[in-house]
């Protein structure tokens, strides 16, 4: 690798409104859906694209205040730096790079650093009554500048950087189009099926022999051509003017009706069609990489011409299970180029570097993006991150907000209880609740939030030690206790959540959870005889007894003995309460309305 394209900026290209993006050799874009990561792809494809592209008034960002987009612009800046073979950027181009592409479109910056950069400019022509696509060189090229797009440059590009072609792959992908379509990339690799000439006559000398062996012992092939030799008879030809060919007769028509089989394990191999999608998927992707290495290698060889291909790529994991979706990230760093992946999968995002990942995000109903900086963390810290974090929570990068608690009974009571405030699914909200396996352990849940800019809640217990545990991690994002972070929500009076609940006042519904437990322990025994069933009886009615009699103290033994068994059942009975006041304990009603106000959710208030 010796050029990168480091910097991507774009205005007014569908819901992108005005954004920057910094991309690395690999770059994974995150998010919610619909929050702009493939109209990134496409805008990125409108810019160095390979196919024609076609531009509407859709493909224009209209606000609400816009009467029309024929005065608009749609504007992509994109800049190419030089870097070395560990993708550290270099001060200068390769020869090649600098002799054969970019020659005077080459600009130095103000730390001798040269670039190459260009402007996509798209415009509606009145007078032609179309939109139309123009080029401009950059020739100066302004870091961190505001209203970027409102430069104006005149100098025409013309260099079509055919060196630099992008390829756009959507998610609808299958191998079994490719190889109907010549235009694919499939169709492409295998119509350059070069055999040497020679080579060519004695193929096809033994090719007839096979068709004539396969027609000749075939009854009904033979038949057939007999009777086919009749149209001869009507209409005059030199010869019997029929030969049937099973085989393709000729070399250069190979592709025509070439098959690809999958062996599965010790089965026989079956053409692909007979392969789920998840197999054609990723089937059609190495074809791509078969088709890029070739040409990548095609130019080596030559060494007239440098060749760097872009791949913009949506959803690699679409219909592969978790596994192969894990395995995913290694093949797709083998693909030759620049590599531009948008993605849903938490395994992917799991496996990557997290310099290398890019959160799309909404603030104001329009996308943003955001990245890490390890700028500041410690090795240790890192390390933590990507163990805890990235590789057993990926999916957090995809949540529109998070909360973070310590201990087992709030995982799981707050999706209960949520559901029961919302009445959806948190994760149809794109809520995730958390779980950091202790209070010492939410730093590096919150600096993932954090940087990423996914908004993010802490529900402490309120004891003493947990209360100091969360105030070091703040402090270490430079967040005070003294400044009452409204997203931070203790329970209060020293309690953790079980305690908090006794001092409410749920001691009936708890004891009711446990007896609807010691119930259903009942239901699931095997008795011998019907003497064994009522004593067993007899003592589930003491034990129920003993359950209306039992104290505060002999509540929190029992949840936290049980807290996995006894937390999911004492949520629901506390939501399908009656009394619609007693539903939510305070500190949740507070938390849930601070949620709900953040993210704009409209609640129901005759629930709560």
């Amino acid at each position: 690798m010796s050029i990168l394209i480091d910097i991507v900026r774009i205005s007014n290209f569908r819901s992108l409104k005005n954004i920057e993006v910094h991309l690395t050799p690999l770059t994974l874009l995150v998010g919610a859906n619909n929050a702009g990561k493939t109209t990134f792809l496409k805008a990125i494809n409108l810019a160095l694209g390979i196919e024609k592209r076609f531009v509407s008034k859709e493909d224009f960002h209209i606000s609400k205040e816009d009467v029309s987009n024929e005065a608009k612009k749609i504007r992509i800046d994109v800049r190419i730096i030089p870097v070395n073979e560990n993708s550290e950027r270099i001060k200068e181009f390769t020869d090649l790079w600098r002799d054969v592409e970019f020659g005077d479109l080459i600009n130095i910056d103000r730390n001798d650093n040269q670039y190459v950069a260009f402007r996509t400019e798209v415009s509606y022509n009145i007078f032609k009554n179309d939109y139309e696509i123009k080029k401009y060189k950059i020739g100066d090229w302004k870091e961190n500048v505001e209203n970027w797009e409102k430069e104006e440059y005149l100098d025409p590009l013309k260099s079509s950087f055919q060196t630099l072609p992008l390829f756009f792959i959507d998610a609808q992908r299958d191998i079994l189009g490719d190889l109907k379509d010549r235009s694919s990339y499939l169709g492409k690799l295998i119509s350059k099926i070069e055999i040497d000439p020679k080579k060519i006559e004695e193929l096809e000398k033994k090719i007839k022999s096979l068709n004539d062996d396969i027609v000749g012992n075939s009854e009904v092939l033979s038949h057939l051509r007999d009777r086919l030799k009749e149209l001869s008879n009507t209409i005059p030809s030199g010869s019997t003017g029929i030969d049937i060919t099973p085989l393709n007769k000729k070399i250069r028509d190979l592709n025509k009706g070439l098959n690809i089989n999958f062996q599965d394990g010790e089965n026989e191999s079956f053409p692909l069609e007979y392969h789920g999608m998840g197999t054609r998927s990723w089937a059609s992707l190495l074809a791509f990489k078969a088709y890029i290495t070739w040409l990548a290698d095609s130019f080596e060889k030559g060494k007239v011409s440098p060749y760097y291909p872009i791949l913009a790529l949506e959803e690699p994991e679409a219909h592969l299970h978790p596994n192969a979706q894990r395995h995913l990230y290694s093949q797709l760093i083998e693909i030759k180029g620049q590599k531009i992946i948008t993605s849903h999968s938490p395994y992917i995002a799991g496996q990557c570097d997290l310099e290398e990942i890019r959160h799309f995000y909404k603030s104001n109903d329009l996308p943003q993006v955001s990245q890490f900086s390890i700028d500041g963390m410690f090795p240790e810290d890192l390390r933590k991150l990507r163990r805890e974090v990235m590789h057993s929570r990926g999916e957090l990068l995809f949540a529109k907000a998070v909360v973070l608690f310590e201990g087992e009974t709030e995982e799981q009571s707050l999706p209960i209880f949520g559901k029961g405030y919302w009445a959806k699914h948190t994760f149809e909200l794109g809520i995730n609740f958390v779980g950091v396996g202790g209070a010492g352990n939410y730093l590096p849940f919150i600096r993932l939030c954090k940087t990423f800019n996914i908004p993010w809640y802490i529900l402490s217990d309120g004891e003493p030690d947990p209360v100091k545990k969360v105030k070091s991690a703040l402090s270490k994002i430079k967040i005070s206790l003294d400044d009452s972070p409204s997203n931070l929500f203790v329970i209060p009076n020293s309690n953790d959540f079980e305690k908090y609940l006794i001092e409410l006042g749920y001691q009936n519904e708890i004891k009711n959870g446990i007896i609807e437990i010691e119930n259903a322990i009942y239901k699931n025994l095997v008795f011998n005889s019907e003497q064994e069933k009522t004593a067993r009886a007899e003592l589930l009615e003491k034990r129920k007894v003993e359950i209306s009699a039992f104290s505060d103290l002999d509540i929190l033994n029992y949840m936290s003995k049980n807290k996995t068994s006894i937390s999911p059942i004492v949520t629901e009975i506390i939501v399908k309460l009656e009394d619609k006041n007693r539903r939510f304990p305070p500190i949740l009603k507070s938390l849930f309305d601070k949620i709900s106000a953040d993210l704009k959710i409209e609640i129901d208030k005759a629930n709560i």
